[in-house]
């Protein structure tokens, strides 16, 4: 992503002025899958919310999931899933190629 921010800059016997800076603000993916604690098996349309973010996304039939664009730094993610415990899982996102994630989550059982 590449953003920009103005700095005012005052030269000798000059009005001031303002000259423009790009800045690169890195972001990285943050992939993962989401599955059944007590199976291992993925679960499919899990949806996942990135707090503090717009961020939404769904897993896919074998449970995986990818967010783009994630800051670096601590997060946390809600999962809500029709038959399974709602959880809250924080999780640590650092510029690397390969931020990878396994979440398990509970069903709930019914008697």
């Amino acid at each position: 992503m590449l953003s920009y921010l103005y700095i005012p800059q005052v030269g000798a016997g000059c009005a001031a002025s303002e000259m423009k800076v790009f800045v690169e603000t890195k972001t990285t993916e943050l992939k993962g899958k989401v599955i059944d604690k007590s199976t291992g098996e993925g679960l499919a349309a899990v949806e996942i919310e990135l707090m503090g973010t717009n961020k939404r996304v769904y897993t896919d039939f074998d449970g995986n999931f990818k967010i783009k664009e994630v800051d670096p730094g601590a997060h946390a993610l809600l999962l809500n899933l029709i038959s399974y415990q709602f959880k809250a899982e924080n999780v640590y996102v650092k510029i690397t190629p390969k931020n990878e994630i396994v979440i398990e989550m509970n069903s709930i059982h019914i008697n």
